[in-house]
């Protein structure tokens, strides 16, 4: 009910695959910008009759030439902006529990359709609920020309690579209804040094191997005329922090290294030793621990992405990490518990099985 009381709206991306230019002859493969509309939902969640789907009329801002390189923000003016071109959709607001009303309402959710996670917990957890997702929030980069007298175009890749360098499969989904896939690519801007994507993706790791796994961000340049590119550039995120728990809900400066080989790249025992973002950097200097040095890296590039996650499995929080893995503190049991009497309760109830489990068994 909060979250009807907001301002709500619904954001329609478009995006074409082909050439990098519509224009002229090259790959076919490429992710462009190509439109973007905004619907308020506020007549839908005011209606008094929710008995029947509505039909809406969407306006569809299209990119033209060059203002590609704003479409992270392309909704901020879609929503002010009136368009001949068009994307017509239904909406229907139902109310109540999800799973009750596919059994009372089956011909409303065909095989096929697809249900979006939130982006977050609820206000109420419902006990026995199991979430184990990572929101990545691909978001800018700085990178150089390398000699060039036009800035690239970046593509980014993204996979979940364990640590002994195998790729987890079929983890990653770039939206609701769709197939997952084992890796997400960018969409592309034509000629710019420092892009935002600024683009959502969800990542669903099993519990038992998530802390053996990390995301490894490989950029290349797409050349019009289909010409590879040569260098492999490539960032990484470790998914366990130097405590052992969980990467942190927050924005991550990385690291940008230029590879000499793929099977430099390929080999996460070749990078894994290494800096894999600023902050790292700092701490580790900081605590007077060395750090070998391998794979090049200019200091003018970097790349940042933002993780959220939504774990009833996976803790950020040290002390109920303590009280979780209580067999490995047994001399120490008493300031395990003195320190999770600290803990936030809404920590608590989302692993409040695995909490009560650890209680018992002392």
């Amino acid at each position: 009910d909060a979250d009807l009381e907001k301002k709500l709206y619904l954001v329609c991306f478009v995006f074409r695959i082909g050439t990098m230019r519509q224009d002229k002859k090259g790959p076919t493969c490429y992710r462009r910008a190509y439109g973007c509309g905004v619907y308020s939902l506020q007549s839908i969640f005011s209606s008094t009759d929710s008995s029947e789907p509505t039909d809406i009329s969407m306006p569809i801002l299209l990119v033209h030439s060059g203002s590609d390189v704003d479409f992270y923000k392309f909704h901020e003016h879609a929503i002010k902006i009136k368009s001949e071109n068009r994307v017509v959709a239904a909406c229907h607001l139902l109310h109540g529990d999800l799973d009750q009303l596919r059994i009372n309402k089956p011909t409303l959710f065909p095989r096929g359709t697809g249900f979006a996670k939130r982006l977050g917990f609820a206000d109420l957890i419902m006990p026995g609920e199991i979430r184990n997702d990572l929101f990545v929030t691909v978001g800018d980069g700085d990178f150089d020309k390398g000699g060039k007298k036009s800035a690239k175009n970046v593509e980014v890749a993204m996979k979940v690579v364990n640590n002994q360098g195998g790729d987890v499969q079929n983890c990653i989904w770039v939206g609701a209804g769709v197939q997952p896939v084992s890796e997400y690519r960018s969409y592309i801007m034509v000629h710019n040094s420092h892009p935002v994507w600024n683009e959502n993706i969800r990542v669903s790791i099993p519990v038992n191997s998530f802390y053996d796994c990390h995301l490894r961000f490989t950029f290349r340049h797409c050349s019009t005329t289909g010409k590879e590119d040569k260098h492999l550039f490539f960032s990484f995120l470790k998914l366990k922090t130097r405590d052992e728990t969980t990467l942190l809900d927050d924005r991550h400066e990385l690291y940008v290294y230029r590879a000499q080989n793929k099977a430099m790249l390929n080999d996460p025992k070749r990078y894994l030793s290494l800096f894999s973002t600023s902050a790292e950097s700092l701490f580790t200097m900081a605590s007077g621990l060395g750090q070998e040095s391998g794979l090049s890296r200019n200091d003018k590039e970097r790349f940042s992405v933002s993780t959220l996650i939504c774990s009833t499995k996976l803790t950020q929080n040290t002390a109920l990490l303590s009280l979780l893995k209580w067999r490995d503190k047994k001399d120490s049991l008493k300031i395990v518990l003195n320190n999770v009497n600290q803990v936030n309760g809404d920590e608590i109830v989302r692993f409040l099985q695995d909490t009560f489990d650890a209680l018992l068994e002392f």
